[in-house]
């Protein structure tokens, strides 16, 4: 698990949502220890009153980005143009199992991977800290997250036209409603899949 003793935090990474660069990051510069991959879960003996955090993403990109994957992949299952057929037999049942996981332990604060620098700065445990390195230099890494995945097509920013051609107002009607609790609890904007802004309030950084 991801802990920082110093800081008093523990935080959990999941696939696809920003976690590689953010984990690279505290360990950086906010001291946190990890013991195992970066996508585990679990609250360490004696740090029950830790802060929790938690990376997630917008449920639309999040799963457009999951399917981008398999259809860039290895995965013959899938090709593109497939999109409607992929949510129809599930899609990713780690995006819809996420608020589940969070039943016995709701974080205290998560870390929207649009805009991870922004979202650190209300983590009062991060944002009273002197990090080693520079504030400039955190902001530049976590405003361009390194995607290091085999698969650089699939790994791209998925921008507001991309989201918009393959999530159809047909498609927002029938599925949306599964990320319904998600939305709520992380802020996002459920009209963001034409909109192209996130949450209120976000606008992409400059």
């Amino acid at each position: 698990m991801n802990y920082s003793d110093s800081l008093k935090y523990i935080w959990w990474g999941i696939g696809a949502c920003g976690s590689g660069t953010m984990s690279q990051t505290l360990q950086l510069d906010f001291d946190l220890k990890c013991n195992n991959s970066r996508n585990t879960r679990g609250i360490p003996e004696g740090k029950e009153d830790y802060t929790l955090i938690v990376n997630v993403r917008n449920p639309y990109t999040w799963e457009l980005s999951s399917y981008l994957d398999l259809v860039n992949g290895p995965e013959e299952k899938w090709q593109d143009g497939m999109f409607e057929q992929y949510l129809y037999e599930g899609g990713n049942e780690t995006i819809i199992n996420q608020v589940d996981l969070w039943e016995e332990r709701m974080p205290d604060y998560f870390i929207r991977c649009e805009d991870m620098y922004s979202e650190i700065l209300k983590i009062p445990n991060l944002a009273n800290h002197k990090p080693p390195r520079s504030w400039n230099n955190i902001k530049d890494r976590l405003s361009n997250p390194a995607y290091r995945g085999k698969n650089s097509k699939a790994r791209k920013p998925i921008s507001e036209d991309i989201l918009s051609a393959y999530w159809t107002k047909d498609l927002v009607k029938k599925y949306s409603g599964r990320y319904e609790e998600l939305f709520k609890i992380t802020g996002y904007n459920t009209d963001s899949w034409k909109t192209g802004i996130h949450w209120d309030g976000w606008e992409p950084l400059k």
